[in-house]
């Protein structure tokens, strides 16, 4: 779905684009609870696939609305994925209750679609030059390489958050509700982090990304070799900033690489590749994890962090460096142009 993206808005207009994804979303969110252990496993795949071509579009929404309203729109696009991400397993579980079941609950998430469908419907957003040259990946563009590394890397530690830690957690002698606790706060702490972007300069987003991907190495490492629940709850809360700003300064980054690269073509490589290569970040942890050690899961786990954090500072180091110069020689209102 990612890698469709700038094939997908090189052919059609961004508003009709968006409109008509979330149709077949919405459609798909009622069918899906209903349609029996295989249906759901099909019709699963297949909503990844239209949030995966979503996903892609969304960032090129920022690109084409006017100068001044670009980094706080990415800002608050940044905000409502977490907020989304936080809200929705809970409020799932509240809904079950409510309405009986959990196939209702689920196909609820239709509402919300709906919502922003008819947001969308009737608008008019000046796409010009966003999809003309789209569908062709920049492959040949090292700026977009740097970004589809650093989204890659810094993604890979925020699956690992999600994936692994309450179970690693467990492991090390907490709680079941201590350790989901911990990681809910992290989780909600990112809305913290969106921020970010919004007090650093351009000029300095790349370290910026660097250091907070340290900042999660360092959590994570208090997290799993201290037993204090006050430096637990810090530490937590600090994760979740950091993964927050990580993720930001990506989008802030690619909204400013896309003066120059094509937004659509970017956007499908970041989100294609990079999270393609964020999911192999799990599969080496449970791999680690599976290996003799005396020192336990910890230890292993955050290896695996770290070296992705040290990829993530490398790469937005480099990112940052072609960043900060177009910033510097070129305005707000640039738009893009073919490689």
């Amino acid at each position: 779905g990612s890698f469709a993206g700038g094939f997908v808005l090189q052919r059609f207009r961004l508003v009709r684009v968006f409109v008509s994804i979330q149709v077949l979303l919405a459609v798909l969110l009622v069918v899906r609870p209903f349609s029996g252990p295989w249906g759901m496993f099909g019709l699963t795949l297949l909503v990844c696939v239209v949030l995966g071509l979503l996903g892609a579009i969304l960032p090129v929404v920022a690109r084409a609305v006017p100068a001044a309203m670009r980094r706080r729109l990415a800002t608050t696009l940044t905000t409502a994925l977490l907020a989304g991400a936080a809200l929705a397993p809970v409020v799932t579980v509240a809904l079950a209750d409510v309405v009986g079941g959990w196939p209702t609950a689920l196909a609820l998430w239709a509402l919300p679609v709906g919502v922003a469908i008819f947001a969308w419907f009737g608008r008019r957003i000046d796409d010009e030059g966003l999809g003309s040259f789209g569908g062709k990946l920049p492959l040949g563009n090292r700026l977009s390489w740097f970004l589809t590394l650093y989204m890659g890397s810094q993604s890979g530690i925020a699956f690992i958050v999600m994936i692994w830690l309450a179970p690693l957690l467990v492991t090390a002698g907490n709680t079941v509700e201590y350790s989901a606790g911990l990681v809910s706060l992290a989780i909600g702490a990112q809305l913290i982090g969106v921020f970010v972007p919004n007090v650093v300069p351009a000029t300095r987003l790349g370290v910026a990304g660097g250091v907070m991907a340290c900042v999660s190495v360092v959590s994570i490492a208090l997290l799993f070799f201290t037993s204090t629940p006050a430096v637990h709850f810090a530490a937590a809360i600090a994760l979740g900033t950091a993964q927050g700003a990580t993720l930001a300064i990506a989008y802030a980054m690619m909204a400013i690489a896309s003066r120059t690269i094509s937004a659509a073509g970017l956007s499908s490589m970041l989100h294609g590749f990079g999270l393609t290569i964020a999911g192999i970040a799990p599969l080496l942890v449970g791999f680690a994890g599976s290996l003799p050690s005396a020192s336990g899961p910890g230890l292993s786990t955050l290896v695996v962090v770290a070296t992705c954090a040290a990829l993530t500072a490398i790469f937005g180091v480099k990112a940052g460096v072609s960043i900060a110069g177009i910033s510097q020689n070129q305005g707000n209102d640039s738009r893009p142009q073919a490689e």
